[in-house]
């Protein structure tokens, strides 16, 4: 009889935990957001391609590189032809009989000729500016700093900004689903996110279950995809962490996975906002994108 009852209790707790409650989302996709994995466009991943700070870097170690600088204004044709003026003007009241003298022009005039010279000067620097910006030196072809290839796929963002949010709301949000309250990552969440997580925890709850994730290790993180959604971005961010991962019951049995072997997975998570207002709004397994 009490073999019968064994097997009875056993039956019920693997119907109670064939939802498989793995970590915050029970190891499920959310499915809020539908997204492909080729749809992705990944910024600046390949390896080959250097950075425009790198190719920047680059041309300057080559040989024979010289550094553009600014023309000193003393050495400007302007400077050359107001010299050349006065000494002219000087020769010319020499020859006259009125001595060499060259001239002190009034308060009017000096204003006049600075106020023509800065005008020259900010046309000349504008014309440069208008210019494309190369990297130059004495024995190569003018080549852009920024290919086009290299540069980011979709809306800018402040990637490593996201990159932190992610990794912290990663480890922070696991903690409060093992604590069975998601009160202190609500900030992390969107409304219908908190709802989700919120009613698995409520009915791991009513079962008198609680899954636990503990010892998280993030492995790696990468921004894969940036879109625009109104006002707000979407990022896209792919996780890999290794976690021990286990469900017990109210007395403290292990009733699914292992508390001493961790686990490794990967997910995407998604982020909308802007600025400095980011919050998980889904949860996708990388097998359903």
């Amino acid at each position: 009889m009490k073999k019968f009852i064994v097997m009875l209790i056993t039956l019920a707790v693997i119907f109670l935990v064939n939802d498989s409650f793995a970590r915050a989302g029970k190891g499920f996709s959310s499915g809020f957001r539908s997204y492909k994995s080729q749809d992705f466009n990944r910024v600046n991943k390949n390896p080959s391609q250097p950075s425009p700070y790198q190719q920047q870097k680059q041309v300057q170690n080559q040989p024979g590189y010289q550094p553009q600088t600014k023309p000193s204004f003393f050495s400007s044709p302007i400077f050359k032809w107001l010299v050349g003026g006065l000494i002219f003007g000087a020769l010319i009241s020499l020859l006259l009989g009125h001595g060499l003298h060259f001239g002190m022009p009034g308060l009017l005039e000096i204003l006049l000729i600075i106020g023509v010279i800065y005008f020259i000067l900010r046309m000349l620097a504008k014309k440069k500016e208008e210019q494309p910006a190369y990297a130059t030196n004495a024995n190569t072809v003018s080549e852009p700093m920024y290919a086009a290839d290299t540069m980011s796929v979709g809306p800018y963002i402040n990637e490593e900004l996201i990159l932190n949010l992610a990794k912290n709301a990663f480890v922070d949000i696991q903690r409060a689903w093992s604590e069975g309250n998601l009160d202190s990552v609500k900030n992390f969440l969107t409304d219908r996110m908190y709802v989700y997580l919120n009613s698995q925890l409520q009915d791991l709850k009513a079962k008198g279950l609680r899954n636990i994730v503990e010892d998280v290790k993030i492995l790696d993180a990468q921004v894969v995809h940036v879109e625009e959604e109104g006002d707000n971005k979407v990022v896209i961010v792919e996780i890999e962490a290794e976690a021990k991962d286990y469900t017990v019951d109210r007395y403290g049995n292990v009733v699914e996975g292992d508390k001493n072997n961790p686990v490794r997975f990967k997910e995407y998570w998604a982020f909308v906002g802007k600025a400095l207002n980011w919050k998980l709004d889904d949860i996708r397994q990388v097998e359903d994108v």
